[in-house]
């Protein structure tokens, strides 16, 4: 039984030091020639919207206190421990976002209409917005959200082949420009689709 444990021990010390040593990925490069061009977020061809805007749904009188079902489940008071995202700069590239005394933004840019991004006719940017930073409830509750907005155009478009999917990629990508241009820590895209799309 011995003699088994030894060369079984012997084996796994000859495996061991034949495994290369740990090594990490060499960090990306970014070719210049390959970066968006610079320039005021602005629709890339004449846009118009085409459909009617969502309207919001208020509650009287609020429960403030009562917090939203995912604060618990993801456990945030624990997470609150180790960071509170106090003072983290976070572009929203959204539908754009409302402005309101919980959820204070600045002006980012409007690829669809050529705004400001202070207005959100879809509503999904300011509850993305209101989940990263509005007071008093937010899961990261001081952050400063910059809209940037909207990384999707409000279009369908069935085409499906490779080359026009490359082609609608790129034209996305300058959206992410400015918030690294303006210094944004953490840009946000965040996206949804009916259940039956």
């Amino acid at each position: 039984m011995r003699g088994a444990a030894a060369t079984v021990a012997i084996a796994l010390v000859a495996i061991w030091t034949d495994l290369p040593a740990a090594q990490a990925i060499p960090p990306p490069s970014v070719d210049p020639a390959l970066v968006p061009p610079d320039g005021p977020p602005r629709p890339d061809q004449p846009m118009r919207r085409s459909n009617s805007c969502s309207a919001p749904i208020s509650v009287k009188n609020p429960d403030l206190a009562q917090l939203a079902p995912g604060f618990n489940l993801l456990n945030i008071s624990k997470a609150w421990q180790y960071s509170t995202g106090n003072g983290v700069a976070v572009a929203v590239i959204d539908t754009g976002v409302t402005p309101n005394p919980r959820l204070p933004v600045v002006p980012g840019g409007d690829y669809i209409m050529g705004e400001d991004g202070l207005s959100d006719c879809d509503a999904h940017g300011t509850v993305v917005s209101s989940i990263i930073a509005a007071a008093p409830q937010g899961i990261s509750p001081m952050p400063r959200p910059m809209p940037a907005t909207p990384a999707f155009p409000r279009r369908r478009d069935r085409r499906r082949s490779s080359p026009h999917r490359r082609r609608r990629w790129r034209s996305r990508l300058p959206r992410f420009r400015p918030t690294a241009d303006t210094g944004d820590d953490h840009p946000n895209r965040s996206a949804a689709t009916a259940p039956t799309a």
